[in-house]
Formats: structure tokens, sequence, C-alpha cells
């Protein structure tokens, strides 16, 4: 993908470097989090998570989906690295 304009395009960096790394990586274990609405938790179980592995020092990175902007620094927090949201990723690009 490096040199890949239209994806370079269609993406800001930090989502093209993270679908890059998801590629060389496709062995990579993933674990998706969610919940049945807003303050069930979702937040607090993932940082849990995110700390936990961090612990076991192993390499962590962090997705969001949805407008909330104070997640991804909680997230950022815990793992030192910043945390990508893809809804970006999920938007279909329309002509």
């Amino acid at each position: 993908m490096k040199g890949d304009s239209q994806m370079e395009r269609k993406y800001p960096a930090d989502m093209v470097a993270a679908v890059e790394y998801a590629e060389r990586h496709r062995r990579v274990p993933r674990v998706l989090l969610a919940g049945t609405s807003s303050g069930c938790g979702k937040t607090t179980v993932t940082c849990a998570v995110l700390q936990a592995l961090v612990n076991r020092n192993l390499q962590v990175g962090a997705f969001k989906c949805g407008p909330d902007y104070i997640d991804p620094m909680f997230h950022s927090r815990i793992i030192g690295a910043q945390s990508a949201n893809l809804d970006l990723f999920f938007l279909a690009r329309t002509p």
C-alpha cells in the first residue's frame, strides 16, 4: 500500500498507517468490545483490557468508532500511542 496515492487521498495519514500496519500483521489477534447502551461500561472495560495487555508487555493498538473524542484519549494514555477512529474507514466514498 505504500505510495498508493488513491489510498492516501481517501483516508488521513494515520488511517493509512493503521491499514498498512494491519496488512503487515494479519495474524494479530483482535478483540471487539461493544455494549448495549451509553454508560454501560465500554470505556472502563476497554481501558482495563488495554492496561492488562500492556502490563504483559504486549504491543497494543486501540481503535474507536463514533464521534466521542474522549475515549481515544484514554486509550492513548494507556497504550502510549495514538488511538485511531475508524469512522472514515467505514464511510463509503460517494462520487
